[in-house]
């Protein structure tokens, strides 16, 4: 069974970043032989507001478009940890 590594870059700086070297050198050193999913954090992350409190509070089979679709962000989040 693969590995699987998720990789968080949370540093604005693309360029001359030590935590993104630093991860680039982990991922090339472990992550041959898995399943590598990067997220970059950097841009910030979506506000949990009242329409996502009220979707999520929703039954899954219940939700109309909008509620899904202010839930797939963070139902993306924890798919990628999971």
């Amino acid at each position: 069974m693969a590995h699987r590594i998720l990789r968080i870059d949370t540093s604005l700086r693309r360029d001359g970043s030590t935590s993104r070297m630093l991860a680039d050198r982990l991922v090339d050193r472990f992550g041959q032989n898995a399943h590598v999913v990067t997220r970059d954090l950097s841009g910030g992350l979506t506000p949990i507001d009242a329409a996502w409190v009220d979707a999520n509070a929703t039954p899954a089979e219940h939700r109309n478009p909008s509620q899904r679709a202010a839930l797939a962000f963070s139902d993306a989040l924890i798919a990628e940890v999971e």
